[in-house]
């Protein structure tokens, strides 16, 4: 009887080990699955932004070289008078001025 006391007791502790060893393994998945997801998610945000910064970019790209042309124009006569016109609303000999009622 020692002997099936002996076998049964290792089945049990063997049975017991595996199980453990399934459910450590069982967990490090899970956790492992969970941050694959978190990975993604701040990627996916990342790639994000960076689309948003890229359009802003080109914005701001734009922007300066709207700005490049104006200080171009500024330099020339032509440029001035019409700067003068447009923003300050003056006037030159012979412009006529229609206001609206």
């Amino acid at each position: 009887m020692a002997g099936r006391e002996s076998s049964s007791r290792i089945r049990w502790v063997y049975k017991r080990s595996s199980r453990i060893t399934i459910i450590a393994i069982c967990a490090a998945l899970i956790l492992s699955v969970v941050t694959l997801l978190v990975i993604r998610s701040e990627t996916l945000a990342a790639q994000q932004r960076e689309r948003e910064l890229l359009e802003q970019a080109q914005k701001l790209e734009q922007e300066n070289d709207q700005l490049k042309d104006k200080i171009e124009n500024l330099g020339s006569q032509a440029g001035l008078v019409q700067y003068v016109k447009d923003v300050l609303g003056w006037l030159e000999n012979g412009d006529i001025v229609i206001e609206k009622e």
